[in-house]
């Protein structure tokens, strides 16, 4: 339940001198239709006069305003993006609290700003908050809060300046906000009162942490360190990134020791991945794996990832990692296969098997195949281009004339066809000999682009060129 702040439409009997103090929570950004505050309220101050009355009526110290009006009032003026409509201002003089109310992409917005020497909530929204989580709007501490009550949803995020001493906030109400920006609304809200501010700047009141990314990752380090005792190893890898790019940076370390490879072999990592945040220090996986590479981050532009290259037998596979809600959460996708470099919000998993051919007298499969599957980053979820099962004619009338003509002329059988989603038309084929025993292929061709995929990165797109070898199924996980 909202704890109810004290708003000048609500005021029934209290004495003056709590009045002047909470007088300029007048306005509730999170319910619109309470903001516009009576001209007076009573107060429990009575004296000889007006005993007969029982109460003393007080004006409201909010004030309507133009913002010119506002900046020779209070020394500054609440800036509001250029999509804003309906803006209105006012200031409470005895508090130097200003205020903005204004829709923004059909939401009503309340902002506010007060000079102060510390971080303080000058929202005037009072609730149980069901998230209260650290962020960061530029180079400021923030603090971002939701609640929800009766169907209705409460966010503000409140952040401070500590170069000017200046606080900000911003708040609003309604139902169906989730993917609500508030962060990004500050983003363009707010606009330092000294001007540009050099990210390498500190001043006694502001932690070098907050200022950058630089600052963030000495101080999440020196976080770890703290934690760390001597069996643990030196940190070998430390990816401080926003993965879930909500203001706030978050680290991803790995400790324990080094194997070289010399000139010919690759170095080997071995020892335990932590994850680091304002909240604390958690180890999420002591596993005894040996690691190719560490530490790599997968940039998706609104999400990050973590990838941990493990040695697995003859292959590879790719532990995912990323933050929801401040904690560390290995994707599904994660031990699946090879991830590969996204190419902008695309990539391939190369999944491992021995399905190259199958020996009838051992009644086994052997050789070593390795076949790319198709993905791409959409909506905050990773999503398969999946294969879908088609005839021959339809096939024929995508890919190159004489194709299925040219596989069967060498004693090929075509087995399946499949069309992906990103226009990948695979074909898996066969031979098999006189003893049984059976070799399986595959050619691959890109609809799109008109011309056979370059498997091994030869130069050569030509239909053997295509190649991976094995049996492609429609999807990494089958059929």
């Amino acid at each position: 339940m909202r704890k109810e702040g004290i708003y000048w439409k609500k005021i029934a009997v209290v004495c003056l001198a709590v009045l002047c103090l909470a007088g300029c929570g007048k306005k509730d950004a999170a319910k619109p239709e309470e903001t516009a505050a009576p001209e007076t309220a009573t107060t429990g101050a009575v004296d000889e006069e007006s005993s007969n009355a029982g109460n003393t009526m007080i004006g409201n110290p909010w004030e309507d305003c133009s913002a010119p009006e506002m900046e020779q009032a209070l020394g500054f003026v609440i800036n509001v993006p250029k999509e804003a409509q309906d803006t209105r201002y006012s200031i409470c003089s005895t508090e130097n609290l200003g205020e903005a109310d204004f829709t923004w992409q059909g939401q009503e917005i309340c902002a506010r700003m007060k000079p102060t020497p510390k971080f303080e909530d000058i929202s005037g929204m009072y609730y149980d908050w069901a998230t209260d989580r650290n962020g960061q709007v530029s180079y400021c501490d923030a603090r971002i809060m939701s609640a929800e009550e009766d169907g209705v949803t409460y966010i503000v995020c409140n952040w401070y300046d500590a170069v000017p001493g200046m606080m900000y906030s911003l708040s609003t109400s309604g139902k169906n906000l989730d993917g609500f920006d508030i962060i990004g609304l500050a983003e363009q809200i707010f606009k330092p009162l000294q001007g540009d501010v050099d990210g390498d700047a500190e001043t006694p009141d502001m932690k070098a942490s907050d200022t950058d990314k630089q600052g963030a990752e000495e101080r999440l380090k020196e976080k770890l360190e703290k934690e760390l005792s001597d069996s643990d190893g030196p940190i070998l890898g430390f990816a401080c990134e926003d993965y879930d790019c909500d203001g706030s940076y978050e680290a991803f370390a790995f400790t324990g020791q080094v194997n070289e490879g010399g000139e010919e072999f690759a170095d080997e990592y071995y020892g335990e991945l932590w994850f680091v945040n304002d909240d604390g220090v958690s180890l999420i996986d002591d596993g005894e794996k040996y690691y190719l590479e560490i530490c790599h981050v997968a940039d998706f532009g609104t999400r990050k990832f973590l990838l941990q290259y493990e040695a697995y037998a003859t292959a590879r596979v790719t532990e995912i990692y990323t933050v929801r809600d401040g904690k560390p959460v290995e994707d599904g996708l994660s031990r699946v296969g090879d991830m590969c470099e996204p190419d902008g919000n695309e990539f391939t998993i190369t999944l491992s098997a021995y399905d190259v051919s199958y020996d009838k007298e051992m009644d086994t499969y052997l050789g070593h195949s390795w076949k790319p599957y198709y993905f791409r980053f959409e909506g905050d979820e990773f999503i398969e281009d999946v294969g879908v099962a088609i005839g021959r004619a339809e096939a024929e009338s995508l890919c190159p004339k004489g194709m299925f003509d040219e596989i069967e002329a060498q004693g090929n059988t075509v087995d399946s066809i499949m069309l992906r989603e990103n226009g990948i038309l695979t074909v898996n084929y066969s031979h098999t000999d006189d003893a049984g025993n059976v070799d399986f292929k595959n050619a691959n061709y890109n609809t799109e682009k008109k011309e056979y995929i370059d498997a091994w990165g030869t130069g050569e797109k030509t239909l053997s060129g295509s190649d991976f070898g094995g049996i492609y199924s429609l999807g990494i996980f089958g059929p």
